[in-house]
């Protein structure tokens, strides 16, 4: 879900049957120019005023923390629920460590080996969808919405994957996947991607970010984090799903930036494939 309906997909047109290509469309709209920090916490104090219900998922990526840490710096009550597998735990200490510090106790999905590619297959496969990972965050959306709460997630971020040492790449291009709209497309009664919720704090994601020629610690310095190296699932993990994921043929868009950042200021609609 986002305001004014400012960024659509081919998500809605996707099925097991149908692997169509992913397309990104911007439809803008006139905003207020504010800092990204601002954004934030105004972003979260609508999100707060229309569901007072409100989990936000945090298993230790700087994305999430940044999201949930919004929250609790606007003394917004969130719960917190953190996703256990056997793949994802190196990266789970930054969250224990974060939840400890707060006096936090999150919900805790945890899933072992067999339970957890079935239910990514299935939430997968059934939809159309590429990402595993993704896909089973879908299982924790039927428990917020049984709940009658709202999901936010740190999804919607929109630069150029971690990995890039060159700050010419990483400011030349934006990066965004369909993984970011899951949620989106299959809960639209849940916020899902915080990013992407509102056009101003993207497009102040955009202005404020300084690059520094590490896109993780560029990160961490704009949601004002303590920096730690992009820590990515066991290994394992991606072999298995590579025998088990979609043969989708384009599942990103890659975007020239200059493009990118006009589309979000433009009076007219804009699609990237």
């Amino acid at each position: 879900m986002n305001k004014n309906n400012w960024i659509t997909t081919s998500l809605s047109d996707r099925t097991s049957e149908n692997l169509c290509d992913f397309t990104l469309t911007i439809n803008p709209y006139k905003f207020t120019q504010d800092t990204f920090k601002n954004n934030c916490s105004r972003v979260a104090k609508e999100l707060y005023q229309k569901n007072s219900n409100i989990y936000v998922l945090y298993s230790g990526g700087i994305d999430s923390e940044c999201v949930l840490k919004t929250f609790l710096d606007n003394d917004l009550p969130v719960t917190p629920i953190m996703l256990v597998t056997p793949y994802n735990k190196p990266e789970l200490q930054y969250a224990v460590n974060f939840y400890k510090e707060k006096n936090i106790k999150p919900i805790i999905f945890s899933y072992e080996e067999d339970e957890m590619f079935s239910i990514m297959q299935k939430n997968c496969n059934d939809n159309g969808y590429y990402s595993f990972i993704s896909a089973l965050q879908l299982e924790i959306c039927k428990y917020v919405s049984d709940k009658g709460g709202d999901l936010i997630t740190g999804a919607g971020e929109p630069f150029t994957p971690v990995g890039y040492s060159n700050s010419l790449e990483e400011t030349e291009t934006i990066d965004m996947a369909e993984f970011e709209f899951y949620i989106d497309n299959s809960y639209p009664n849940l916020t899902g991607s915080f990013f992407t919720y509102d056009l101003a704090l993207h497009s102040s994601m955009l202005s404020d970010i300084v690059f520094t020629g590490d896109m993780q610690r560029s990160k961490c310095n704009l949601y004002e984090v303590n920096y730690r190296k992009k820590i990515f699932w066991d290994r394992e993990f991606y072999t298995i799903f590579s025998q088990k994921a979609l043969n989708i043929p384009k599942w990103s868009v890659t975007i020239p930036s200059t493009d990118y950042k006009n589309a979000l200021t433009s009076d007219q609609s804009t699609t990237f494939t």
